[in-house]
């Protein structure tokens, strides 16, 4: 016997052994991923980007929003970032032999991924370099459901529309 996480992981190898990237796994209707969609499974809070092979963070929607968009993550609850990674890859296709594509994927995808190859830990020990630099810092945060993770990232993360809209907007483009 084996848990329903640890069938899906094995049978999610198998696939990505064939390294054909443009097949899914799974729906989000099955027992694995059901809990996510039906907003009852909370998972990791962070949107994160792959950089040469290192994790950093491209928004945190978590409650405690400890993190800031470019701080690098070291290790989640012990383990190192490579240590993630390479696991992680063990899981995901590759399309044919391009392995950006495999990273893509995982970045893309990596709150989920983390929860059904890794851990399905609500809690989250997470060492980070800030992006300023300096030493490495330490946050404990907490996994969310889908629905407080958009919650959290439209109160955080949306830039309010212009005040009062002008010919000059339709000329020109400013970033905030």
């Amino acid at each position: 016997e084996m848990s329903i996480y640890a069938a899906f992981a094995l049978i999610s190898q198998m696939c990505a052994e064939a390294n054909e990237g443009h097949f899914e796994l799974g729906t989000w209707t099955d027992p694995v991923h059901k809990d996510i969609r039906n907003d009852r499974a909370p998972f990791f809070p962070i949107a994160i980007y792959l950089v040469d092979d290192r994790i950093y963070v491209r928004g945190d929607f978590s409650n405690e929003g400890y993190l800031s968009p470019g701080d690098q993550i070291v290790s989640i609850n012990g383990h190192s970032d490579q240590l993630i990674l390479d696991h992680l890859r063990k899981f995901v296709p590759s399309d044919g032999y391009i392995e950006t594509y495999r990273d893509r994927q995982i970045a893309t995808s990596f709150p989920w991924l983390y929860y059904l190859y890794i851990s399905q830990t609500r809690q989250f020990n997470i060492e980070y370099i800030p992006r300023s630099g300096g030493e490495v810092k330490q946050a404990i945060t907490f996994g969310l459901t889908r629905g407080q993770r958009k919650s959290n990232a439209i109160r955080r993360y949306t830039i309010p529309p212009p005040k009062e809209k002008s010919t000059r907007d339709l000329y020109t483009v400013e970033f905030k």
